[in-house]
């Protein structure tokens, strides 16, 4: 049976994109995306808040640099990778991030009744 890697995210930038280029001369950029999900506390619901990790290749990576910044509400379509290293100390590591095949920009969510919303004081860098 073949799998499928696919991941759907819309969310609030928690930081400003950082765009960097590779030794080919393309782009590149990372920045992280917050998430709600509703979890029960007790008789009520609250929101919790899940940071992802977005890298973006290309074209999309400029328009990333160019257009996207903390606040902003971006829609994500891509690939969850994950690596796997030993640090300076011998302990193995791993992390999460998604490789986004598109990225697209959404403006007035925040005022939608069913969008993910992050309180300001928790946006952070």
């Amino acid at each position: 049976m073949r799998g499928m890697n696919k991941v759907f995210l819309t969310g609030v930038v928690g930081r400003d994109p950082e765009v960097r280029q590779t030794r080919g001369g393309g782009s590149w950029c990372t920045f992280s995306l917050a998430t709600n999900r509703p979890k029960r506390d007790g008789d009520a619901w609250v929101e919790e808040v899940d940071w992802h990790e977005i890298k973006v290749f290309g074209a999309d990576a400029d328009r990333c640099g160019r257009y996207l910044k903390k606040g902003s509400v971006a829609s994500v379509q891509g690939e969850m990778h994950y690596e796997r290293w030993t640090d300076d100390a011998g302990a193995r590591r791993t992390s999460a991030r998604v490789v986004a095949d598109e990225v697209a920009f959404v403006s007035n969510l925040r005022e939608s009744s069913r969008s993910p919303v992050v309180a300001e004081e928790e946006v952070v860098a």
